[in-house]
């Protein structure tokens, strides 16, 4: 899938950082996005930031709600042109 394509479709899943906060807490960070192939075999990633070291990278559909929560603590980048 070339870059042209990802800006005219929504991404299907969202990439995220997730760092250990604590014994029971995580801090998840979101780092990019991800497309799928047309043949279902895999994705296409584009990040918007490197996680840190240690962290373990989890690609989760979007959430509606958490989505529109969320918004204004996104990193900036080409990606959140896509967000509509």
């Amino acid at each position: 899938m070339s870059n042209d394509e990802k800006t005219k479709t929504p991404p299907s899943h969202r990439v995220y950082a997730v760092s250990p906060d604590g014994e029971e807490k995580s801090t998840w960070t979101e780092i990019g996005a991800a497309w799928p192939h047309k043949d279902g075999e895999g994705f296409s990633l584009m990040f918007t930031a490197r996680p840190l070291e240690g962290a373990q990278i989890v690609l989760r559909r979007p959430n509606a709600r958490k989505t529109a929560v969320n918004s204004t603590h996104r990193a900036s980048g080409r990606y959140d042109e896509l967000k509509s």
